[in-house]
């Protein structure tokens, strides 16, 4: 689960999340209510390498998409 405040507000608000293993650098998030999903890739450490339509790492000497 993660904890956040929204903007505008105090009250701290909890967000379920469900992760499920799909390979061994493939894992699918999900917010356990259903409304959000991804399939997000990391590397061998387990740090994400891939969001899809949040981000995605570069490594040395590439350069960012235009």
């Amino acid at each position: 689960a993660a904890l956040y405040v929204p903007l505008g507000g105090l009250a701290p608000v909890v967000d379920r999340q469900v992760y499920t293993r799909l390979g061994a650098t493939r894992f699918r998030y999900e917010a356990a209510d259903g409304s959000f999903s991804a399939e997000i890739a990391t590397d061998a450490d387990g740090l994400v390498t891939e969001y899809p339509g949040l981000f995605a790492r570069l490594t040395s000497g590439a350069e960012a998409p235009a």
